[in-house]
């Protein structure tokens, strides 16, 4: 990761690790409970909310690996990356995807996260 403290880099780690590895209740220990989720156009709001959406798309698939190519703290509380998405779908095929995601923390937790992505050929 490119200039990111030791804290952020952590957080960042373990919460791609908790969401691929299918640990979503536990991934969402990483967001705020008032956190708000900006999914392309879509806003989500709540830890609850933000479980439901992102639940139904692990659900939709056998499996999600992310892939971090750049990673870059631009103030102590903002992170933005790059990634590679392989998406392990139904049919067994997999899909890679790039996403770019916006994550802003506050008191160690993700208090807003946005996420740019273009699922089109994942469910194609």
């Amino acid at each position: 990761m490119k200039t990111v403290s030791d804290k952020n880099q952590e957080l960042i780690k373990r919460y791609y690790a908790l969401l691929d590895s299918n640990k979503l209740d536990e991934s969402m220990e990483y967001f705020s409970e008032n956190a708000v989720l900006k999914f392309n156009s879509e806003t989500i709001n709540g830890r609850e909310g933000i479980s439901s959406a992102l639940g139904g798309i692990v659900s939709s698939v056998n499996g999600i690996r992310h892939v971090l190519t750049n990673v870059w703290e631009v103030e102590e509380d903002l992170i933005f990356l790059e990634c590679d998405v392989i998406y392990s779908r139904k049919d067994n095929q997999q899909i890679v995807v790039k996403a770019a995601a916006i994550n802003e923390i506050e008191n160690g937790m993700i208090k807003e996260q946005r996420i740019y992505v273009d699922l089109s050929p994942v469910f194609a």
